[in-house]
């Protein structure tokens, strides 16, 4: 779901520059604003960099955002305990926190 969301949003950016394509989103209720759209591929820039830090943690944030799944869902997905799920979710937060903000400056 992550690709298609990212896809999505760049097949859109691609028409604000000039494309001719017609846009067709998969469901009405993904098109969003702009700017939510802007900071969702912040997230996919911010969630790679994450990913070559701990694989662990980047898989916890993709699963809590894309999938919608708890605590206990991430951890039997996983296969990680429950609190190792909710550690990984706390660091991801703030990292996610301090990465994010720093790119919005």
């Amino acid at each position: 779901m992550r690709c298609v969301l990212i896809d999505e949003i760049r097949r859109g950016n691609r028409l604000k520059r000039g494309g001719s394509w017609t846009v067709i989103p998969l469901q009405p209720d993904l098109v969003a604003d702009p700017r939510v759209l802007g900071r969702t591929l912040e997230l996919e820039d911010a969630l790679k960099d994450l990913a070559e830090l701990s694989e662990d943690i980047a898989q916890v944030v993709e699963l809590r955002f894309f999938t919608g799944f708890d605590d206990e869902e991430i951890s039997s997905a996983l296969d990680m305990s429950a609190a190792r799920v909710k550690t990984a979710w706390r660091m991801a937060r703030a990292w996610l926190r301090v990465r994010l903000d720093d790119s919005a400056a």
